[in-house]
């Protein structure tokens, strides 16, 4: 559900909150983490103007995860969250942009074929009405 506000200098934007859980397969014969193997966990079919985006690596065998925000294909921003340590309760990280239409993850690693990567996203977007 939006929420709308105006700012003080003038124009109504909405504000919305996106937020959904992920588990990616690791990829074990990708030498470094490449945008086009990372798999979609959120797009819009518009560009929202700013926002927060939010990853918690909860448990997987990367080290770390990788994070791509991208705009119409071309990537804006990327940032990593590390893998916990034992016996904590995962990591995040979160990353302001604008303009962006969409998040990628990747799960690369040189572990073993089978296993995966889970954590949460979450989306915080603001963009005009």
């Amino acid at each position: 559900m939006a929420n709308c506000c105006c700012p003080d200098r003038g124009g109504q934007f909405a504000m919305d909150e996106f937020c959904g859980n992920f588990t990616i397969d690791c990829l074990t014969d990708a030498p470094a983490p490449d945008f086009g193997l990372a798999e979609t966990v959120w797009s819009a079919s518009f560009t929202i103007d700013a926002g927060t985006i939010s990853v918690f690596y909860d448990t997987g065998c990367a080290d770390p995860l990788t994070v791509y925000v991208a705009n119409g294909g071309v990537v804006v921003d990327t940032f990593t969250v590390p893998l916990a340590t034992l016996g904590s309760n995962g990591n995040t990280r979160s990353v302001t942009v604008q303009a962006f239409d969409e998040v990628r993850i990747i799960c690369n690693t040189d572990a073993a074929a089978g296993n995966s990567c889970r954590g949460k996203y979450c989306i915080s977007a603001n963009y005009r009405l």
